[in-house]
């Protein structure tokens, strides 16, 4: 009986070792493009960030609150939380 839960235990150890490494590079890059998000969008005026394009959503103002309510939706499900409506 001991074998068996070793067996099973040890690739499950393995396997959220691993999946904990790839949330910390999701996390890297994801911290790294934000911070060229907002470096591209300090430099640019608030006419372009609100002028009208035809697009998902029609300002690059827009697009940016949708991003980020996005990621926001993501943090709340990885941390287990209830949806905020």
């Amino acid at each position: 009986m001991n074998r068996i839960i070793i067996y099973f235990w040890c690739p499950l150890k393995a396997t959220l070792e691993i999946m904990k490494k790839l949330f910390e590079q999701y996390a890297a890059y994801n911290l790294w493009a934000n911070q060229r998000i907002i470096e591209v969008i300090n430099n640019l005026s608030d006419d372009v960030l609100n002028n009208e394009i035809t697009s998902s959503f029609n300002s690059i103002y827009k697009t940016l609150l949708h991003l980020w309510d996005v990621e926001d939706i993501w943090w709340q499900r990885l941390k287990l939380a209830e949806p905020q409506v």
